[in-house]
């Protein structure tokens, strides 16, 4: 069985590892998760092979959660779990409805159309 991924782009790899980065220097930590849909194999697949795992600290699958992006139950339980309220979290996605869901979710969300303009964004927020 082949397993079809894409490979986690350099430029969002590179954003990936500027968070771990920037939350070793951070006074108040901050927590780097993952909300994904996908199956249990791929998603031990993509967290092996991409060093995911290293990169952050929460990860929320469909596969493990019975929920999927943009169902507005996926991003109460990712809340639920963290314990967090939906404005202390940011979420980044490439899909306009899943931005759009995260945000009627209470979270603060960005669409990602490019390393470029994500960094501006975190930066902007003092994320970077």
């Amino acid at each position: 069985m082949r397993l079809a991924s894409k490979p986690i782009p350099d430029s969002a790899r590179g954003t990936l590892e500027a968070l771990a980065a920037s939350n070793q220097r951070a006074v108040g930590r901050k927590m780097v998760g993952l909300l994904n849909n996908e199956s249990r194999l791929l998603h031990e697949y993509r967290m092996e092979t991409y060093g995911l795992g290293k990169l952050v600290q929460a990860q929320f699958s469909s596969c493990y959660l019975g929920l999927r992006k943009p169902d507005q139950a996926i991003y109460r339980r990712a809340l639920d779990i963290l314990g967090v309220p939906g404005e202390r979290v940011l979420f980044i996605d490439d899909r306009a409805g899943n931005v759009a869901a995260a945000e009627q979710a209470g979270m603060r969300a960005i669409q990602f159309t490019g390393d470029a303009p994500l960094r501006a964004s975190l930066e902007a927020l003092q994320v970077l």
